[in-house]
C-alpha cells in the first residue's frame, strides 16, 4: 500500500513539473534568442555603416525580392551571407563613393548567428514598412494570418506575453520611408532547412526545433 502511495505521489509530481521544466527552458532559449538577434542586429548595422544600405543586392528597397534571405543573409552558405563575405557587394554609382565592406561583421559561424536557440533559421525579412529579425519561437512555427505570413503583426502579438497564439520573436531592424507592395510583403514564405538546401514552404518548422544544423559551405572573402 505504502508503495503504491510512494508511486502516485512520483506521478503527480511529474506530472506537475514536467510542463514547468519545459516552460523554464523555454524562456532560457528566448532570452537567449533575443540576445543572438540583438547581436545579429549590430552586425546589421554596422555593415549598413559600411555600406549604406543594409544586406540586399540593389538600391530599391521598396522592391522585397532584393532583400531575400537565400541571396543576401542566407542561413547555410556563406557564398551569399553578406555579414560574412563580400561576394555580392554592389558598391554605390556615385562618383568617389567610399564606403566599402569591412567585414566580416559577426564574430561567429553562420550555423551559430542564423539560428535560434531551439535550433530553427532566423529569417531577414523586409515587410511593409520595416525590416525585420524573426524567429519562429518553441513551436517552430511562424506565425501567420490566415494563409499568409505577417511580420507586422508578428511584431506586434509578441508584446502580449499570455498570447497563446503567437509565441514568435521579433526584433525590428529599421523602418523605412516607403513601404513594399502589400501583395509582396504577404508572398514571402520563411527559410526552412530541408537537409541539403534552404527552400521557401508554407507550413512552420518541425515542432520542437530543428536540431541538425547545417554545414556552412565556406566562401569567406573578408578578413
Amino acid at each position: 500500500m505504502e508503495i503504491m502511495i510512494v508511486i502516485i505521489v512520483i506521478a503527480v509530481l511529474a506530472s506537475v513539473a514536467g510542463p514547468l521544466v519545459g516552460s523554464i527552458t523555454d524562456k532560457g532559449r528566448a532570452s537567449a534568442t533575443k540576445s543572438k538577434m540583438a547581436n545579429l542586429k549590430s552586425g546589421l548595422l554596422k555593415y549598413k555603416s559600411d555600406i549604406g544600405r543594409f544586406p540586399s543586392h540593389s538600391y530599391n528597397t521598396t522592391n522585397v525580392q532584393v532583400f531575400r534571405y537565400d541571396k543576401v543573409m542566407s542561413i547555410e552558405s556563406e557564398d551569399y551571407n553578406l555579414l560574412v563575405t563580400d561576394n555580392n557587394v554592389e558598391t554605390s554609382d556615385i562618383k568617389n563613393y567610399t564606403k566599402r565592406w569591412k567585414g566580416p561583421y559577426m564574430d561567429s559561424e553562420i550555423s551559430d548567428f542564423m539560428y535560434d536557440s531551439w535550433g530553427n533559421p532566423i529569417w531577414y525579412i523586409r515587410y511593409n514598412y520595416n525590416l525585420y529579425l524573426w524567429s519562429s519561437g518553441p513551436d517552430g512555427e511562424f506565425y501567420k494570418e490566415g494563409s499568409f505570413y505577417n511580420a507586422d503583426k508578428a511584431f506586434e502579438q509578441q508584446a502580449n506575453q499570455d498570447n497563446e497564439l503567437c509565441d514568435d520573436i521579433v526584433i525590428s531592424v529599421s523602418k523605412f520611408k516607403k513601404p513594399v507592395p502589400q501583395s509582396d510583403s504577404t508572398s514571402q514564405t520563411p527559410p526552412l532547412y530541408t537537409g541539403n538546401s534552404i527552400s521557401g514552404g508554407n507550413g512552420g518548422l518541425n515542432s520542437g526545433g530543428n536540431t541538425n544544423k547545417p554545414n556552412v559551405q565556406s566562401g569567406r572573402t573578408g578578413s
